[in-house]
């Protein structure tokens, strides 16, 4: 991704920061929301660490 990718820090930064779920609504369950907003939190933290992970090399 590299410094291409730099204006996208703060957007998956503020997710990652947040103390409060994401806001979504894509299964009736809440365990299924739940499931969701681990996974959309788990790729945002991977995106984070590979844009930073290019920077540094």
């Amino acid at each position: 991704m590299g410094r291409h990718a730099l204006p996208a820090l703060p957007s998956l930064t503020a997710p990652i920061d947040r103390r409060t779920r994401l806001p979504v609504n894509d299964s009736p369950a809440r365990d299924g929301e739940t499931m969701l907003d681990e996974r959309l939190l788990a790729a945002a933290i991977d995106a984070r660490r590979a844009i930073l992970a290019d920077i540094a090399s």
